[in-house]
């Protein structure tokens, strides 16, 4: 008689073969060593941030002072709007033929109010307005970042701190360069 082919997926058909039992057990995970004791003890520093925020009444930590720091984003675009505009004012003034009143535009901030109870031109009412209104924005600029805030700084970094000062003798200025380690 002839063999007869019998497939794994056939009703009838013997089980697979099983796999072989393992002739020895799975290996253990690696165990590692402790690292080695140090033979000095790391220096601890105080990483905390150079500047943080300052709510009055609220303790100053170790490391840090109290300073009184200026507003940089909001003095430099005040400087330079009243600069620009209190310029544009003061050439229309010097400009002018007839001094009329004109010269009230050298007056800073009140100036182009002033000058707009004599203006009937609806153009240029517009641009005394305008001036006024920004001349007025930039100096509340100004007044505020000077005025500032008080930050708490750290102490414990290096810092060099350039200071104006006077020459001995009172004849000239000169700066001073201070370094802490």
């Amino acid at each position: 008689m002839a063999a007869r082919t019998v497939f794994a997926d056939q009703p009838g058909a013997p089980p697979p073969p099983a796999y072989p039992p393992q002739p020895y057990p799975a290996p253990a995970p690696p165990t590692y060593a402790p690292p080695p004791p140090y033979a000095y003890q790391p220096m601890l520093y105080n990483n905390g941030p150079r500047y943080m925020r300052y709510e009055e009444g609220q303790p100053i930590p170790p490391g840090y002072q109290l300073e009184q720091r200026m507003y940089g984003g909001m003095v430099i675009p005040g400087a330079v709007l009243f600069g620009v505009f209190y310029s544009i004012g003061a050439l229309i003034a010097a400009s002018s033929d007839p001094p009329r009143d004109a010269n009230w535009l050298v007056l800073p901030v009140a100036g182009p109010w002033i000058m707009l109870s004599s203006t009937s031109d609806g153009v240029g009412r517009f641009f005394l307005i305008s001036d006024g209104l920004v001349q007025a924005a930039s100096v509340a600029l100004l007044v505020f970042g000077i005025r500032g805030r008080q930050v708490l700084v750290r102490t414990d970094q290096a810092s060099l701190t350039v200071t104006p000062m006077l020459v001995a003798g009172g004849s000239g200025s000169g700066a001073m360069l201070t370094a802490r380690f």
